[in-house]
């Protein structure tokens, strides 16, 4: 048993091969090994890959009358990801390093808006 490489493979092959390989490494982990090699009377090391590991915070302020948030999540330990990088926290998901008082510039806003219909009113509006 050897290796494959990436010469070895055409080029979706070595795709479907690099990802399987990364998703198998990515998710075998072994919290207690003496349950699973009780004959073993040395030290084992069986983890591969830990769980991602990240805190998520919400900022909310007010300007004048209006109310808005951040949220955005701050990496602690990468994990599996560091394998399967796929599943890795993209750079729009982590939280700016704000600070008191400073000044930012507004890049992105979203509405948020819920609406609400009854049956009867719906069916109403819609003939």
């Amino acid at each position: 048993m050897s290796l494959a490489t990436r010469e070895m493979m055409e080029h979706d092959s070595w795709r479907l091969y690099d990802y399987i390989v990364r998703h198998f490494i990515g998710t075998v982990f072994i919290d207690n090994p003496i349950r699973f090699f009780p004959l073993v009377h040395f030290p084992i090391f069986v983890q591969i890959s830990a769980d991602c590991k990240y805190k998520v915070t919400t900022l909310i302020f007010e300007i004048g009358s209006e109310t808005f948030s951040v949220s955005g999540k701050t990496l602690l330990d990468a994990g599996f990801t560091r394998v399967m990088h796929w599943a890795a926290l993209a750079p729009e998901e982590q939280m700016p390093d704000l600070k008191l008082n400073q000044l930012q510039s507004i890049n992105d806003v979203r509405f948020n808006c819920m609406l609400y219909f009854s049956s009867q009113n719906f069916y109403q509006n819609a003939f």
